[in-house]
């Protein structure tokens, strides 16, 4: 008998591995935007931090929910799925311009997570593809990110990666 493919499960343990390839704990979050804002929140008053904000939620790659899994026609696979949002972000200052937010956060930091992100996607046996740079998705670098965002956003002030619409197959599990 099979066992279920949960695709969030397979994002989780995607991000452990990104987590040891980084060195440093990677956390990970999926839910509506609104679920992970209050987690965020609730972490931040669990850990007594201040001010709602905390380097031990960051770096962080959250997996907005909901999204499709397109099945019947994936040829034998579990389904054809479409993330719409995936955010990899990391605590910053309000107070940095562009050019600082670059080279404290998404040069040393970012960056790096995304493209392990990406590898160990390719790596996974899970998602089809073994190649990191061909998941069809569009990036964002998204400066200022957090309190002064509508919509989408974080109780932090962070600067992220935003990916959007990333298109995957994801395998039969067995």
């Amino acid at each position: 008998m099979k066992s279920n493919t949960i695709v969030v499960d397979i994002f989780k343990d995607i991000v452990e591995k990104v987590s040891v390839e980084y060195g440093s704990n990677v956390r990970f979050m999926y839910g509506p935007v609104e679920e992970i804002e209050a987690d965020l929140v609730n972490l931040t008053r669990a850990q007594g931090l201040p001010n709602a904000t905390g380097m031990a939620k960051y770096p962080l790659i959250a997996l907005f929910q909901d999204f499709p899994e397109k099945r019947g026609d994936a040829n034998g696979y579990y389904a054809d799925v479409t993330i719409p949002i995936i955010l990899i972000a990391n605590l910053t200052k309000n107070t940095y311009k562009a050019p600082e937010r670059y080279e404290y956060n998404f040069k040393p930091i970012l960056y790096p997570v995304y493209k392990l992100f990406l590898q160990e996607m390719a790596k996974s046996g899970k998602i089809i593809g073994n190649d990191p740079d061909s998941f069809d998705h569009t990036k964002f670098d998204r400066l200022y990110y957090g309190r002064k965002t509508v919509g989408t956003a974080l109780n932090d002030y962070v600067d992220a990666i935003e990916i959007n619409n990333l298109r995957i197959t994801v395998a039969q599990s067995c």
